[in-house]
C-alpha cells in the first residue's frame, strides 16, 4: 500500500502505477491519497507501506529516498504583463497578486517563508486546495500561481505561461517516505525500486 499527496497521484505517479501493474499483475496495489500531513500519519501508523511526497520538514522517525527534482515556476495568464518573460526578479514576483494552494500545503509554507525572509508583503487573492481551480483563476487573470514544474501538464502549458523561478525559490525534491526501521514487503520494495529506476 502506498500513500501520496493528491497532486503526486495526479501528476507524478500514474505512469509508475500503470507500469507496476503491468509488470506485476498478480500483486494487489492499494493507493491512498491525502494532504501531506495525512500521508505522514498513514506511514507513521503503518496503515501503508510507504509514502511518496516532497522533502520538507521530514520527521525524525522517517527515512527519505529522493527520486525526482522539480524546478519551481511562476504561472501566469497568456496576456499577463509578465507572460513571455524568461525570468522575473524577486521584487517583481512579490508585487503580483498570488493564488496559493491550501493553507496547509507545504508549498504554501515554503512560499510564505520565502516572502517573509525577503520582507515582502504580496497580496494573496485566493487560497484553494483544487489545482484546477487555481489554474482557472490564473487563466482568468486573477493572479499568479507558484508551483513545482511537474504539476503543469502540456494542456496547461497551452493555456498559460510558465516562468522558471528556481533562481528565487530553488527546486523541490520528491521521493519515498519510509518509517525508520520498517522492513518493506517484497511487493513494496519492487515499487520503490521502480520509482528509483524511473526517475533516477
Amino acid at each position: 500500500r502506498l500513500a501520496a499527496s493528491l497532486m503526486s497521484l495526479h501528476n507524478i505517479l500514474p505512469g509508475i502505477i500503470a507500469l507496476y501493474v503491468q509488470k506485476f499483475p498478480n500483486v494487489h496495489l492499494g493507493v491512498c491519497g491525502g494532504q501531506y500531513a495525512q500521508v505522514v500519519r498513514m506511514v507513521l501508523d503503518e496503515d501503508v507501506d510507504f509514502g511518496f511526497g516532497a522533502q520538507y520538514q521530514i520527521p525524525s522517525q522517517f527515512d527519505f529516498v529522493p527520486c525526482i527534482n522539480y524546478h519551481m515556476v511562476a504561472i501566469t495568464s497568456l496576456d499577463h504583463p509578465l507572460a513571455g518573460r524568461p525570468r522575473v526578479k524577486a521584487s517583481e514576483l512579490a508585487q503580483q497578486p498570488l493564488i496559493l494552494g491550501d493553507p496547509n500545503n507545504y508549498e504554501n509554507k515554503l512560499i510564505k517563508e520565502w516572502v517573509e525572509s525577503h520582507h515582502f508583503h504580496p497580496r494573496v487573492v485566493l487560497e484553494a486546495s483544487g489545482w484546477d481551480t487555481r489554474m482557472r483563476c490564473v487563466q482568468l487573470g486573477l493572479g499568479v500561481a507558484i508551483a513545482a514544474e511537474g504539476w503543469v501538464d502540456d494542456k496547461a502549458r497551452d493555456q498559460l505561461h510558465v516562468i522558471p523561478v528556481s533562481e528565487l525559490l530553488g527546486t523541490r525534491s520528491y521521493g519515498v517516505l519510509v518509517k525508520r526501521g520498517k522492513r518493506l514487503s517484497s511487493a513494496a520494495s519492487r515499487l520503490v525500486a521502480l520509482l528509483e529506476q524511473t526517475f533516477g
